[in-house]
């Protein structure tokens, strides 16, 4: 038997009736992370360092078409908050936008990814676990890549085990999808290449 479907949960449901329970903390935490976001004041301590000095320099260069020269980041960020800024023409709302995004799909892909793996009481504590994260917080009502590579490498694992569950090829290209979105963000995105050995 594969270890899947060991760790997954009995069908005998003891308590369904507080099934409802991780959901509803999961919708607090992002409730919670929205009013931090809408909180937060404009470049005072909301914007990482290299939010302000390279990223937003290459989102500018890449929306007048000149190549981008990141020295130490890859280009995905760059891209798509010139993409975003374009239509919001706010660099610092576009990157706190991105940030509550990113943070709310982060949140969702891990309940999901837990739910499946464990049941709906491990969801719940992963999702308790990130919500005790200062840094997940503060990343989450930053203007910064972080928390956008963190749903992207999350994206990548829920994918792989959806396909690994379902036996699925169309998985395992979604897989490949988020995992090269991931290795266009960050570098250290390379722990996802076992994936698909």
């Amino acid at each position: 038997m594969d270890i899947i479907n060991m760790m997954k949960p009995s069908s005998r449901r003891r308590n369904a009736r507080f099934d409802f329970l991780p959901s509803f903390c999961s919708c607090f935490l992002l409730l919670t992370i929205t009013v931090l976001v809408m909180g937060r004041k404009l470049f005072i301590g909301d914007a990482e360092s290299d939010y302000l000095g390279t990223f937003l320099v290459e989102a500018e260069r890449f929306l007048h078409g000149e190549p981008l020269l990141l020295k130490f980041h890859l280009p995905l960020y760059s891209i798509v908050i010139a993409c975003l800024n374009y239509f919001l023409n706010n660099w610092f709302v576009t990157g706190l936008l991105l940030s509550w995004i990113s943070s709310v799909s982060l949140i969702v892909i891990l309940f999901a990814f837990f739910r499946n793996l464990s049941g709906p009481w491990a969801a719940l504590g992963a999702v308790l676990g990130l919500a005790s994260s200062p840094a997940f917080l503060v990343h989450a009502a930053t203007a910064s890549s972080d928390v956008f590579f963190l749903a992207l490498y999350s994206s990548s694992l829920m994918m792989a085990l959806n396909a690994v569950e379902k036996k699925s090829h169309f998985y395992w290209l979604l897989t490949g999808f988020f995992t090269a979105l991931a290795l266009l963000t960050r570098t250290n995105s390379v722990a996802l290449l076992p994936l698909f050995l």
